[in-house]
C-alpha cells in the first residue's frame, strides 16, 4: 500500500525568535498493526506555542483496499484536527485535515514541548 503526505505547517510562538526555522510533516507506520500515525518534527528550536494551522493531505491508489478509520489526535486541547470527506479522483483517494489552535500548546498541555529535532506525534 503506497500512501503519501503532504502538508503545511504554521506556528505562533512568543516571539519569532523563538519559532522553529521549519517543520518537517511525516506519516510513518503506527506502533499498532495497522495504523497510520502523522508526526511534526521542527527545526531550529523546539516549540511549545500556538500551532495557528496545520493542513495535510494523504492519498493512496483508489485500487487499495485501504481505508482510514478513526483517528486520535495529540494535544486535542491545543489544536482542532478536522478531515474533509474523502475524495476520489484520476484514481487516487484523497482526505485533507486541517487543524487550527488558538492558545499555546504550554498552556492547553502542559509539559508538552515539540523539542528541536525530535519527530513528536
Amino acid at each position: 500500500m503506497l500512501l503519501v503526505l503532504q502538508g503545511t505547517l504554521v506556528l505562533l510562538g512568543a516571539a519569532v525568535a523563538q519559532n522553529p526555522t521549519s517543520v518537517d510533516i511525516d506519516l510513518v507506520e503506527g506502533s499498532t498493526p495497522g495504523t497510520l500515525e502523522v508526526r511534526v518534527r521542527p527545526n531550529g528550536q523546539g516549540f511549545s506555542g500556538i500551532v495557528s494551522a496545520v493542513q495535510f493531505t494523504i492519498s493512496w491508489p483508489a485500487t487499495s483496499p485501504a481505508t482510514l478509520g478513526t483517528r486520535v489526535q495529540y494535544c486535542a486541547a491545543g489544536f482542532s484536527l478536522s478531515s474533509t470527506p474523502q475524495v476520489t479522483a484520476s484514481g487516487t483517494i484523497f482526505r485533507t485535515y486541517s487543524a487550527f489552535g488558538f492558545d499555546p500548546m504550554s498552556t492547553t498541555c502542559p509539559g508538552e514541548v515539540w523539542t528541536a529535532g525530535v519527530w513528536h506525534g
